[in-house]
């Protein structure tokens, strides 16, 4: 991973940004592949940002260098940006000779024509949201129902406290991901604890919290928990 630095990160970090272009030379020069996410910002959201110019740029010296480099666009689409239990849908393209996107004499006009059609080709891969219909498995209904119900006092906080921390911010998912990861074992031993002090017999105890990250998984496969939304 080759770090990225914007004019918004501070003018003082960008001349750090030609070792990124020499980085990626030598890995192409190498035979190898370069990974660009070419809008250079993360936003939830469906619609393709405008392209910055470092793609453009790398395939430009790569052409100068009589490289043999072929460019292919490849689109990531998720079904939701908040819902639980998501779909992804990965889908890459033909790959396109770089000199077929550099056609003119002047550089400017070639990084133009470089984003504007490989924007034209992504546009066209992105995936459409589906609409939010709830799929269930009737053999398996009932646990997933009582994985939702088992799930939602714990999930509920930590959702709108994660919610509430990261506002504005694209990392609503990353971030509760990890404060689940966190926070679910916790959980379950707070739960053998309380148990215990009950005195509830060691079969029904192992029963129950067994009951949990099972009944969780048929949840998700089946589609109950995304009706969680923020």
């Amino acid at each position: 991973m080759v770090p990225i630095y914007r004019l918004s990160e501070g003018r003082e970090n960008l001349h750090m940004n030609n070792y990124a272009f020499k980085q990626s030379q030598e890995l192409l020069a190498a035979g190898k592949i370069v990974l660009i996410f070419i809008e250079g910002i993360c936003l939830n959201t469906h619609q393709l940002q405008p392209f910055k110019k470092g793609a453009a740029r790398i395939a430009l010296t790569a052409v100068a260098e009589k490289l043999d480099l072929n460019i292919m666009p490849l689109s990531v689409s998720y079904n939701s940006f908040t819902r639980f239990g998501k779909q992804v849908r990965v889908e890459l393209s033909t790959p396109i000779p770089a000199a077929q996107l550099l056609p003119y004499d002047q550089e400017a006009l070639n990084m133009q024509h470089f984003n504007r059609e490989i924007f034209s080709r992504l546009n066209n891969m992105i995936f459409e949201p589906a609409s939010n219909v709830v799929k269930s498995n009737n053999l398996f209904l009932p646990l997933s129902v009582l994985g939702h119900f088992l799930h939602w006092p714990l999930y509920r906080v930590i959702k709108n406290i994660i919610l509430q921390k990261t506002r504005q911010t694209v990392f609503y998912d990353s971030v509760l991901f990890g404060a689940l990861l966190l926070c679910y074992p916790l959980y379950l031993i707070l739960l053998l604890i309380l148990f215990a002090f009950v005195h509830l017999q060691f079969t029904a105890i192992a029963i129950i919290l067994l009951l949990h990250p099972v009944s969780a998984w048929v949840a998700v496969r089946n589609k109950i928990m995304t009706g969680s939304v923020s």
